[in-house]
């Protein structure tokens, strides 16, 4: 009788240790004091870090002391896991494109044209790809950017006034001030860089690309001007 007593209790115990075990686990240093609203908690040898479920929301916490407000879990080569600050330019290796080769023929006064981009740099996410445009996969909020290279020929000597326009085109339609707009200025002959960036929205499936236009006074013969080179890119922001 006092065999089957004891045995009885010894079950009953181990029950009851078997009822917390699966409702709580810990393991650490100070497996003691156990977090009562935690399923799980794992310590680690430095005080403050470790790694915790919530009993009732089965929220994660990881506290590893790269810990900060607003910072993002990532990890590195070998799946070694950190909290880092993301920045837009992080992000570019999820939605990413650039082509260059920009170029156009002569600008005529008054008429816009398309860029051309013949040329793949870097194309990571969804993407479509297109000499007058960059096909978008992905809805959001963009960074857009062109820098082009341009030529005033040997002709241009000062007699003629220009502004050039480069504004956004999304699915064919030019996005009138969306861009840059010049003031009138007299063209020289020379090669300069002409940069445009847009913040912008976009659609999955819309064709973003640019074009330029230049409003002429007093042509003058034998100046002329034209891209020859240059890059678009698009950086997914958020």
């Amino acid at each position: 009788m006092k065999k089957t007593f004891l045995f009885c209790s010894f079950l009953f115990t181990m029950l009851i240790f078997s009822e917390a075990a699966f409702a709580q686990l810990k393991i650490g240093n100070n497996i003691t004091k156990v977090d009562p609203n935690a399923s799980l908690e794992v310590e680690g040898v430095t005080n403050g870090r470790r790694f915790r479920i919530d009993k009732s929301t089965a929220q994660i916490t990881i506290r590893d002391g790269s810990q900060e407000n607003g910072r993002v879990l990532t990890s590195d080569a070998q799946g070694r896991a950190s909290w880092k600050q993301i920045y837009s330019t992080s992000l570019a290796p999820f939605s990413r494109a650039i082509y260059y080769g920009a170029y156009t023929d002569v600008l005529e006064n008054g008429i816009a044209q398309t860029i051309i981009y013949p040329n793949i740099s870097v194309l990571i996410g969804e993407w479509s790809v297109d000499p007058i445009g960059l096909i978008v996969g992905t809805t959001g909020n963009y960074d857009i950017r062109t820098r082009l290279e341009m030529v005033n020929s040997a002709g241009c000597t000062g007699t003629s006034l220009m502004s050039l326009s480069v504004n956004m085109i999304r699915n064919g339609v030019v996005l009138e001030n969306s861009g840059t707009d010049d003031r009138l200025a007299p063209v020289y002959a020379e090669n300069f860089v002409y940069n445009v960036s847009v913040l912008g929205g976009a659609l999955g499936g819309d064709r973003i690309g640019f074009s330029i236009k230049a409003d002429i006074k007093n042509p003058q013969p034998g100046c002329t001007t034209k891209v020859v080179a240059g890059s678009f890119q698009m950086v997914y922001q958020n």
